[in-house]
């Protein structure tokens, strides 16, 4: 791991995200209470904040067991914070006051209970959703949250089992995937997943600028992503890469060369 705070010695906090509860969360750490520790943190002069994955492992407890290598956990997003939650505050309350009584949150049950509010807030929102311009940009520049989407629907609708155990789309190949996506009966459902994904990464990003405002590093948050940007062969996943870094230390990620964008394909006249 590349050190980029010198020789000199720092305090710092490792902290699972789960245990970060404050006034405005609902039974777990969510992704805003980040930002809520930036103060304290600055306070006490804690210069490292280390958290455990936060990828999305789906009903499975363990930090480690992901689904996806870019795909946030939904259960720490938060509905309070969630632009399209406006009018569902007393479901959101209820929510809270149901998971607050808890001293160690029932991963399972919150979770499911989660996602179950958020296809609420989806179906009653959906034509906004629908029309949004900056998630069909999000959508566009993160080509990943595709297959993430369609393998989603397929697990939920397999009510979470491994894929080894569905009947159909069992090891679906890349063509197969892309049909699913475009499948036009199955994009409301596809929207949703890139819908949450979109909110997490939102939620996230704030809470890493509010710790990167008063000077706090992740070194191993951006060694980690620069050595994966440097290796990844794949264009487009390697200009995300690049974007995630800039968004998180500015400036380092300048050495990591990028091919000059493909110039736009020349239209025939007849």
């Amino acid at each position: 791991m590349k050190y980029e705070l010198g020789k000199r010695p720092v305090a710092g906090l490792a902290v699972p995200l789960a245990a970060l509860r404050s006034a405005s969360s609902a039974g777990v750490g969510e992704y805003p209470d980040l930002a809520a520790l930036a103060p304290v943190c600055e306070k006490a002069g804690i210069r490292l904040v280390q958290i455990l994955p936060v990828n999305d492992s789906g009903r499975q407890t363990s930090p480690y067991s992901a689904l996806s290598a870019f795909a946030l956990h939904p259960l720490h997003l938060s509905l309070a914070a969630l632009p399209e939650a406006k009018g569902f505050e007393k479901e959101t309350a209820a929510f809270r006051a149901r998971f607050e009584r808890e001293g160690r949150f029932p991963y399972d049950e919150l979770l499911l209970a989660k996602l179950e509010l958020l296809d609420r807030v989806y179906d009653a929102k959906l034509e906004a959703i629908a029309a949004d311009k900056a998630l069909d940009a999000w959508i566009a520049a993160n080509g990943w949250v595709r297959t993430y989407a369609v393998y989603m629907r397929l697990k939920r609708r397999n009510e979470w089992r491994s894929w080894k155990e569905w009947t159909e789309h069992r090891d679906p190949g890349p063509g197969e995937i892309e049909a699913l996506w475009n499948d036009p009966s199955l994009a409301v459902e596809h929207r949703k997943q890139a819908w949450i994904q979109y909110r997490c990464e939102e939620q996230f990003a704030a809470a890493a600028r509010a710790l990167a405002a008063i000077g706090l590093a992740r070194p191993e948050v951006i060694a980690g992503l620069h050595a994966y940007a440097l290796g990844l062969g794949d264009e487009e996943q390697k200009r995300q890469v690049v974007a995630d870094l800039e968004k998180l230390a500015p400036g380092s990620a300048k050495d990591i060369p990028l091919p000059p964008p493909k110039p736009p394909k020349a239209v025939k006249r007849k």
